[in-house]
């Protein structure tokens, strides 16, 4: 899984990751995984050796996922499996690899990164940065849907494709273009559950109360005309029995933002006068875990939290001034980080191994009834106790504003008639009370203006004095800062000292070492040098002998071969010279005969006629037209004896197997050279050769189907359990390779049907004197 050179390098180097080791501390070869390596002008381009095939790349996937993944804890091995299935990654673009391992090993990659993005979302930045990981999915998922439409135009379909290009619309939920690529799908893709699904949620997900962009605010996303904001179908819709975990956990990324959509939308449709809403109710529509987190991005947009009810209550509505229309709402720079959702996602995943979601065994909840029905009971019970609850909490309010109704009336009585009597008293005392009412007003006015100016002298005091405190404490603190800094910089100046010694002392001996590692190399290299140079001559050496063992036995067997045949042909002609001696002998008697005793060897009847002399010549005229006669005749005779033969004589052209005759004959012999053979890699052969003149003859064409030998190499094999027999015809234009001479047992020759002089077997030799 990872390179020789590189394994020796990193430990060097001191670069093994604490997962790598074993228990002495060095690097473990069985747990070192290739690091991944950027495109630098510093960095070579990697070694063909040093690339991964894509078998060792999916051996490597299953040893992280399998193995790291299921043992370590997550945030210990996350840093560790997000670089090495980069280098994975890297591999597979070096050999630009895209068949239907590549696109396994990057479905299995792209549900880490989702699973990491749930998992670690509120780790701080040190430990996890949700930028980098949302880089490398987006990645991730490109080269995936280009793996796809490669496949396709190659015919071939992935059965995850859907689920994957589902995951690429969440990602890009505002991103206007992402509707007219999800229409070029196919229709099997577009119509899908997940594809369907995923644009479900990009419809739901779309604000048109986006703040417009500005120096300070680039980048923002576009409003969206005539959105309805329907923020709480988009919660319902996570939380529905049907939608996968994964999908559950890539839309958690987007709840900050769809929240503050959703307050902002809330901040002007409930109005001023309305005395607020309670904050129960906004965590259950927007899916909050608890009401302090409500609570905390409530105070972060500038909302008022009331708690003069007894229990949280916010209040929207509120307006910069009292003659604007536009309404309160802090924009902040950017939006809360995502935290996990306890009651929204969490339960989805049902006690399923990190193991299990990222190789996508039994990563859907769809695929498991037994869960689908717990979620679905859980939720039903939630929303019994919320709605009972919420029940409760209607009457205890629907009591108190009937009480406080009754109070109000029973004030509003109370008030009336004491406005009467009041009235009456101040018909009768108004002309008395008058001066009194006046010269009270006037002490109460010089009252509080003498409390007016008493209290502004105390707060004058007050501010001095504190001015004086902070003063005093700046004076200390900055006497502390300088003393401090002093003392850091006699600390930095013998840090630098000691870490300037330790560096010196390090690049002295890492001097020593680079130059024992040349020597080493040098001494490497004068020894492979020396050992190529041998082993070429040795090399060499025995290539000529065995070259001149094999020439030796291939003059040999041609001796063997010319030895052997030597008699057969001699035999043969010896035969033909004495057929044609007969044959001659036959035709001057036949001549003899037709025109010395007037006997017509083709003419019917006179097959009995012997010695009956004629004195009767025939002329030259009727001489030439009965050989005429005759040599129509012989044509329309052989033309009609032609293959495929009908005549009554049709049983010399059946096909014979002549292997089951030779069987019995050369068994016994086949049998005890069988442990002589010098090679015993196959099985042993017996072959029949039939030497013909021509292959166009008729009598080739005899042989041919007699023997029952294919068109294509004229050849017959008959196998049986010992060795096999192989009939085969040859010509003196054919090739004989060494391997049929050694398998030849016999030899049958077909002589010419016509003398033909100079290459003839049949040519009838001279007597030499």
């Amino acid at each position: 899984m990872c390179p020789e050179f590189e394994l020796v390098e990193r430990e060097y180097q001191n670069g093994l990751d604490s997962i790598e080791m074993d228990e002495d501390g060095h690097a473990d070869p069985y747990k070192t995984v290739k690091a991944y390596r950027r495109s630098a002008a510093g960095n070579d381009q990697p070694l063909p050796s040093d690339v991964r095939p894509p078998p060792v790349l999916k051996e490597t996937l299953d040893y992280l996922v399998d193995n790291v993944l299921s043992e370590y804890p997550l945030v210990k091995c996350h840093a560790f499996l997000r670089d090495r299935t980069r280098s994975i990654r890297q591999d597979f673009t070096l050999q630009n690899i895209r068949d239907i391992t590549a696109v396994q090993v990057h479905e299995r990659i792209a549900r880490f990164h989702i699973l990491c993005l749930h998992e670690m979302c509120e780790l701080e930045e040190e430990k996890f940065s949700e930028q980098q990981e949302t880089e490398q999915l987006r990645k991730v998922l490109l080269s995936l849907t280009e793996f796809y439409d490669d496949l396709r135009d190659e015919g071939i379909e992935t059965p995850n494709e859907a689920e994957f290009r589902a995951y690429y619309i969440i990602t890009h939920l505002r991103d206007n273009d992402i509707t007219r690529q999800a229409m070029a799908l196919p229709p099997h893709i577009f119509l899908d559950f997940h594809v369907k699904r995923a644009l479900q949620f990009y419809g739901l997900a779309q604000r048109n109360n986006e703040i417009g962009e500005s120096s300070s605010r680039r980048n923002k996303p576009a409003n969206i005309e005539a959105c309805q904001n329907y923020y709480s179908k988009f919660f319902k819709l996570i939380a529905a029995p049907d939608t996968p975990f994964l999908m559950s956990c890539l839309l958690e990324w987007h709840f900050p933002e769809v929240r503050k959509g959703a307050l902002k939308a809330m901040n002007k449709a409930y109005l001023i006068a309305n005395p607020g809403v309670e904050a129960e109710y906004v965590r259950q529509v927007l899916a909050y875990d608890t009401v302090k987190q409500l609570i905390e991005e409530v105070e972060l947009y500038g909302l008022q939290i009331d708690m003069s009810l007894g229990q949280p209550t916010i209040r929207f509505g509120q307006k910069y001034h009292a003659d604007t229309k536009s309404f309160f709402f802090a924009e902040p720079l950017s939006t809360p980080r995502p935290r996990r959702s306890m009651m929204l996602v969490e339960p989805k995943k049902s006690g399923i191994s990190f193991r299990d979601i990222v190789n996508g065994t039994t990563s859907s909840m769809e695929n498991n009834p037994m869960m689908q029905a717990q979620l679905q009971n859980s939720q039903l019970e939630r929303a019994h106790s919320m709605a009972a609850i919420n029940q409760a909490k209607r009457a205890a309010m629907e009591a108190q504003i009937k009480h406080a109704q009754l109070k109000l009336h029973q004030e509003k009585q109370a008030y009336t008639k004491a406005i009467a009597q009041a009235e009456i008293q101040a018909k009768l005392q108004a002309e008395l009370k008058a001066k009194e009412i006046a010269a009270q007003k006037k002490a109460a006015e010089i009252q509080r203006t003498i409390e007016e100016h008493r209290r502004q002298e105390e707060i004058k005091a007050t501010l001095k004095e504190e001015a004086r405190i902070a003063e005093e404490s700046r004076r200390r603190e900055e006497e502390e800062m300088t003393m401090r800094a002093a003392l850091a910089a006699e600390e930095e100046r013998r840090r630098a000292e000691k870490a300037a010694a330790e560096a010196a002392e390090q690049e002295r001996l890492r001097q020593e070492e680079q130059e024992r590692a040349i020597a080493r190399m040098h001494r490497q290299a004068l020894i492979s040098q020396l050992s190529n140079r041998w082993m070429n001559q040795l090399m060499s050496t025995v290539i000529r002998q065995a070259s001149f063992e094999l020439t030796s036995k291939a003059i040999q067997r041609v001796k063997n071969l010319q030895k052997k045949l030597k008699p057969w042909i001699q035999r043969a002609r010896s035969r033909v010279e004495k057929r044609d001696e007969v044959a001659i002998a036959r035709n001057k008697r036949w001549h003899f005969n037709m025109y010395k005793a007037g006997v017509k060897p083709w003419e019917a009847g006179n097959a009995n006629v012997k010695g009956r002399a004629s004195n009767i010549l025939l002329e030259a005229s009727v001489i030439s037209r009965k050989a005429q006669e005759t040599i129509k005749a012989e044509e329309t005779a052989l033309a009609k004896a032609s293959w495929p033969y009908n005549g009554p004589n049709e049983a010399i052209w059946e096909t014979e197997n002549f292997a089951e005759r030779i069987y019995p004959i050369i068994k016994a012999p086949m049998c005890e050279f069988e442990p002589r053979r010098e090679d015993n890699s196959a099985k042993s052969e017996w072959q029949l050769w039939i030497h013909l003149a021509n292959r166009q003859e008729q009598s080739a064409q005899w042989i041919q189907k007699k023997f029952g030998l294919d068109e294509e190499f004229s050849r017959r094999t008959e196998r049986y359990k010992e060795f096999n027999i192989t009939t085969r015809s040859i010509t003196p234009n054919d090739n004989i390779y060494r391997k049929a001479v050694n398998e030849l047992g016999a030899v049958i020759f077909s002589l010419s049907e016509m003398k033909r002089l100079g290459i003839d077997d049949c040519e009838k030799k001279k007597p030499t004197t």
